[in-house]
Formats: C-alpha cells, sequence, structure tokens
C-alpha cells in the first residue's frame, strides 16, 4: 500500500506541475473549441427546440474526424513524455523505477480523465440553456437519424446510425462513449509514455500517429477487406458496434492493449538511463 501511496503522489505533482503549463492549457483550448463550437452548431440546428443535454457530447464523440481533432488536444497535453526532468531526477532516485512509472502511469490516467470530464462538463454548459435532462431522445436527434441533409450542409453535423438510437438511450450511450474514448487515449498515452523512456519524442509521436491513422484508414477503405473491429479508432466510435463487434469485445481487446504496454513499459524503465532522457530536453 505504501508503493501505491507514494505512486499516487508522484502523479499528483506531475500534475500540479503540467496544469499550469502553457502546453497543458493549449491543449485543453484545442480540445473545448471543438466540442463547444459542436454544441453551438447543434443547438442552431435544433431551432432552440428543447434536446437532451448530453446529445451534443454523445454525437461529437461518435464521428472520427472530431475524436482525431479532440486527440490532437490531448497529444498537446502528453506531449512532454516520458515527463523526465532534471527536478523529476531527484523523486526517481528517492524511489524505485517501478513505483516512479506507476506514479506516470497514474498521471496519464488522471489526465485522460479530467481532459475528458471538462469536455464532457462544457459541452453540456453550451447546451443548458435550451435541454433537458430526462433520459429520453430528442425529437432532433431522431430527424437527423432519419436522414437529415440539412444538419450536414448548413450546420456540418455528421449524422448518427439509426442503431445508436433504438439500442441505447442517452445516459447509456454517454457512459459508453466516454469510457471508450477514455480507454483508447490511455492506450495511446502509455505508449507514447513507453516508446519516448529510451527512444527520444519523435519515435512514440510517430507510432501513436501511425497506429491511430491506420485505424482511420481501415474505417475509410472497406476496399481493403479488413474487418471493422480490427481498427482501434473504429472500437471507440459506439454507433459503430453490431453483432460482428460487440462492446465487450472492445472493452476486452482495450483492458488488453493496456495489460500488455504496462508490462511492457516496466521492463522498459528498468533499461531506461534516464540522464539521457533529461538531456534530451
Amino acid at each position: 500500500m505504501a508503493g501505491i501511496r507514494q505512486s499516487f503522489i508522484i502523479a499528483w505533482a506531475q500534475f500540479k506541475t503540467e496544469i499550469v503549463s502553457l502546453r497543458v492549457i493549449m491543449g485543453y483550448i484545442l480540445g473545448l473549441i471543438g466540442i463547444v463550437q459542436y454544441s453551438y452548431r447543434y443547438i442552431q440546428y435544433t431551432m432552440n427546440i428543447p434536446a437532451q443535454f448530453l446529445e451534443p457530447f454523445i454525437l461529437y464523440f461518435n464521428s472520427r474526424s472530431n475524436l482525431t481533432f479532440t486527440l490532437l488536444g490531448l497529444f498537446l497535453i502528453l506531449s512532454d513524455a516520458p515527463f523526465v526532468t532534471s527536478r523529476s531526477m531527484t523523486a526517481i532516485y528517492r524511489t524505485t523505477r517501478k513505483r516512479w512509472s506507476l506514479g506516470l502511469t497514474f498521471y496519464i490516467l488522471m489526465q485522460v480523465s479530467i481532459y475528458y470530464i471538462v469536455l464532457l462538463a462544457f459541452s453540456v454548459i453550451s447546451v443548458a440553456s435550451v435541454a433537458y435532462s430526462g433520459n429520453v431522445w430528442s425529437r432532433s436527434i431522431y430527424r437527423m437519424a432519419m436522414y437529415d441533409p440539412i444538419a450536414m450542409s448548413d450546420y456540418g453535423l455528421e449524422l448518427p446510425e439509426p442503431s445508436l438510437l433504438q439500442n441505447y438511450l442517452p445516459v447509456d450511450a454517454a457512459i459508453h462513449t466516454f469510457l471508450l474514448i477514455m480507454l483508447y487515449s490511455v492506450i495511446l498515452g502509455l505508449l507514447l509514455f513507453a516508446l519516448n523512456l529510451n527512444n527520444g519524442k519523435l519515435v512514440g509521436s510517430i507510432v501513436t500517429f501511425v497506429i491511430h491513422f491506420l485505424g482511420y484508414v481501415m474505417i475509410s477503405d472497406t476496399s481493403l477487406g479488413i474487418p471493422l473491429k480490427f481498427s482501434p479508432l473504429a472500437n471507440t466510435i459506439l454507433q459503430w458496434h453490431s453483432r460482428e463487434m460487440p462492446l465487450y469485445f472492445s472493452y476486452g481487446m482495450f483492458f488488453i492493449a493496456i495489460l500488455i504496454i504496462m508490462m511492457i513499459l516496466r521492463i522498459t524503465v528498468f533499461h531506461t538511463d534516464f540522464k539521457i532522457s533529461v538531456s534530451g530536453k
């Protein structure tokens, strides 16, 4: 328990240091610009007819292009991985490498969670004046799901799949949307951390970008013949889940990926020359 407590202390100290960084603040601003603009366009589309307060958040993250834009803000926040500075060297030497790496893992989980909680909060605030809290879909989103080209052409909104409204209520959809995007982001963040430990910042950034890009291509080009469930990005989008790609498959795949990356991280951290990491900054 003492080791876990020490790791949480390291995570909290890292968070307090990073949250006032201009780079991190800009990352949050970038993420907020996307979802607040989308929420405002959605309210314009509804013509002030009451909408369920979670609908803009759900719709926004069921679009691969919106999701990609949001990840740009998160990558900016985590771009300083592996977070080794001359000051943090003291913490590394005062504790074990295992506890330090676990602390940074907690930090990534904390930063990702808070990032999406902030986006959710601002999305809700943006539509609060014309929204209701009942756990039922609005007429506006049903109209979009039945195919309304005006939503796309005049308001830049992507249409939801009818199955999204048939299979989930708004609260359920929001919970799954939040968890899927959070798990996917944690995977990319941990990869960034693990790969940058001994290779410099460029390696982790390239690998995470390639993983996301390949997932995007697999979704966009069905002629490749690759099943949708093998795209990490596709597993992040709630409305694309079906019998061929059930929710439990995506959750299971994400949790297994996180465990594998954490095992790789545990091995990598014991072979890291932290002096090189510091000098690389």
